[in-house]
Parts: C-alpha cells; structure tokens; sequence
C-alpha cells in the first residue's frame, strides 16, 4: 500500500505478509494517521493511494484519490 501526493512522491508504504493484519484474505482495514514515512503530518493537499495485491492468481492494483484538510 502506498500514499502517494500528487506529485508522485511516495509518502508512506506499508508491506503485510501474506496472513498477517492488513496482509488477509479477503477486506482488510488499514488506517492511515495522516503522517509520512518520517512520522511527521503531512501537508494540505491531493493523494493518490495505491493498492497493489500479489497473489498466486496474478497481481491487482487499484487506486484513490484522498483529499487532505486541516
């Protein structure tokens, strides 16, 4: 999973092994804090999330805008 400003910079990245929270079959949840990979907020403005999703049937991504407001 990776948020993304609009810009293409990747601000935050997350990686689940297959099993583990966020990384389950089926819907998983993962909450953003609104914070980059430093841990510190990031600014006002567009995001794109991108999902990518490996598994033996091949590979999925899929994406969303987020909209950032202080």
């Amino acid at each position: 999973v990776y948020k993304r400003q609009l810009l293409g910079y990747v601000v935050k990245r997350w990686e689940f092994e297959p099993g583990e929270e966020g990384g389950q079959a089926g819907a998983n949840v993962v909450i953003w804090d609104g914070k980059n990979e430093y841990g510190e907020p990031v600014a006002r403005g567009g995001y794109i999330l991108r999902i990518e999703v490996h598994s033996q049937q091949g590979k999925v991504v899929k994406t969303h805008k987020i909209g950032v407001i202080h």
